[in-house]
């Protein structure tokens, strides 16, 4: 009977149920629950005006909605606040009958606006505050008796929360404690990419309506504040890159330690089981040897007068056999020996025989200080293209100067013969003194000019000079991969594996 009824007990009802439940934690969860349902789903957003949910025995069932509006009405705790509030932001958004149906309820427009107007309250409530600022501004519903600045400072406090910032680090909700989940991860891209929009709605709007207005005063301190948001957030956002990124190269360089580590270890692991083998060989040839030696000395003894014919014939036979035996046993034997001691020279060459990893870790660490110098030469590769940019920008502005020069130096001439011809007409004198300053400012004008050209012509030799430098760059770079391919190579001839993890790499230098 219990299987049964725990049949019939369907996903959407274990929501609903945490949804209206008493404790704030399993009220959040259930709320990110429908929020992420609802985010880029209309469909969804139109099937849950539908759900109904039972009140109580012998009162009438209540849709989600009112029981939603409900919670977050009567609710003094924040954390069942912020949840409500996200789940009511992710509702609303682009579903006209979801605001339809929360417009109904005529509490739901003043308590919004009665909180996102509140000044009381610790940081969490300005938090809850912020968020019904949120949801207030996704309606369109924002009026002038909040003010927009009052309205850009509600919701600037979101961003800068430290539960914003955590929430937006990492999909998985992580906290010390479950009073410390405030935002979902969806949420908080939500509220990233609507946030600018909504600011930007707000501004644009700002002409009179109603016989109110807002001064140049507010609209300047408004934009400076939203402006502040933003690249508040871009540095925020810029920081938790480089921390991400920071921790996957850690990550990545302690993988690759572990994985030297363990090629070790099972090259360790086998050459001492095989040298175990060998060593168990040896004692058991030495065993049967010593049978044979044993079988040979008494069959010596016997008399030769002893016994019959037939029995000295029989005698011989078996020693004979023993004896082609005994051959084979010692030509084993001696072959083994040759294995461990192949072995064993092969442990000394590598370094001491308690380190028989020695010489893999000689060519591992090899092989790493050639990648690193591959990165290095890669880096200064980078560098050396950047720099060559930066010399091509210069030169180009360089000719762009060599050409304005060019055409002030004719705008001054066209200028001088005006001169000239103006100046003949007055006096002859004046202008003999009109073209004697005319030319020296050509004079200067053509010194400028060639100096342009001098420096037009060193950037195009530095230019030249940072080409070659970066085609010597290259010849490194590839000396540098084929020796790590050749120290490659040496590791597969002496039996160790090379993984596909760093073939790969090589493959990403190559493609590089």
């Amino acid at each position: 009977l219990k299987h049964i009824l725990v049949k019939e007990v369907t996903a959407g009802q274990l929501i609903c149920s945490g949804l209206v439940h008493s404790d704030p934690l399993v009220v959040w969860y259930s709320s990110c629950t429908l929020l992420h349902c609802v985010l880029n789903s209309p469909k969804e957003c139109e099937r849950l005006l539908r759900v109904q949910l039972a009140s109580g025995i012998g009162n009438a069932p209540l849709t989600l909605m009112e029981q939603t509006t409900s919670i977050l009405t009567q609710s003094h705790d924040c954390q069942t606040r912020a949840a409500v509030l996200m789940f009511l932001s992710g509702w609303l958004l682009h579903c006209r009958t979801a605001v339809i149906a929360f417009l109904q309820n005529s509490y739901n427009i003043p308590f919004l606006t009665a909180d996102a107007s509140s000044t009381e309250g610790d940081e969490l409530e300005s938090i809850v505050h912020g968020l019904s600022a949120f949801v207030s501004a996704l309606m369109q519903i924002v009026q002038n008796r909040i003010g927009v600045t009052t309205f850009v400072e509600k919701l600037e406090r979101v961003s800068k929360s430290e539960f914003y910032a955590h929430a937006a680090q990492k999909p998985q909700p992580r906290a010390s404690s479950p009073s410390q989940l405030m935002f979902d991860h969806e949420f908080t891209k939500l509220f990233h990419n609507f946030e600018p929009e909504v600011l930007r709605v707000l501004l644009s709007n700002e002409s009179p309506t109603g016989g109110a207005m807002l001064n140049d005063t507010t609209s300047l301190t408004t934009k400076t504040t939203v402006n502040g948001v933003v690249s508040q957030e871009e540095e925020v956002v810029q920081r938790y890159k480089q921390l991400i990124k920071q921790q996957d190269d850690e990550i990545t360089a302690l993988k690759e330690k572990i994985k030297a580590m363990e090629t070790g270890a099972i090259a360790s692991d086998a050459l001492a089981d095989v040298q175990k083998e060998l060593s168990m060989k040896c004692r058991i040839i030495d065993e049967q040897t010593k049978y044979m030696e044993d079988l040979q000395n008494y069959c010596q003894s016997l008399p030769s007068a002893a016994g019959s014919a037939d029995e000295i014939t029989r005698l011989k036979t078996e020693l004979e056999a023993t004896t082609t035996l005994l051959k084979q046993r010692e030509a084993e034997n001696s072959y083994y020996k040759q294995q461990c001691d192949a072995w064993q020279s092969h442990a000394l060459c590598q370094g001491a025989s308690s380190d028989p990893s020695g010489m893999l870790q000689t060519l591992s660490a090899e092989v790493r200080e050639l990648e690193s110098q591959l990165v290095f030469g890669w880096q200064a590769y980078e560098n050396l293209n950047q720099q060559l940019s930066a010399t091509m920008n210069e030169n180009c502005s360089l000719k762009s100067q060599l050409e304005q020069l060019n055409a002030t130096i004719q705008n001054l001439q066209q200028e001088n013969s005006k001169t000239m011809v103006a100046a003949e007409l007055e006096k002859q004198t004046r202008e003999v003194e009109t073209s004697t300053e005319a030319q020296d400012e050509e004079k200067k004008l053509e010194a400028a000019a060639e100096e342009s050209k001098k420096k037009a012509e060193t950037a195009i030799s530095d230019l030249n000079s940072l080409r070659k430098e970066q085609e010597d760059l290259l010849m490194l770079l590839a000396d540098q991969d084929q020796k790590l391919r050749e120290y490659r190579s040496r590791l597969k001839t002496i039996g160790v594996e090379v993984s596909s993890d760093e073939d790969d790499v090589n493959e990403d230098s190559e493609l590089r």
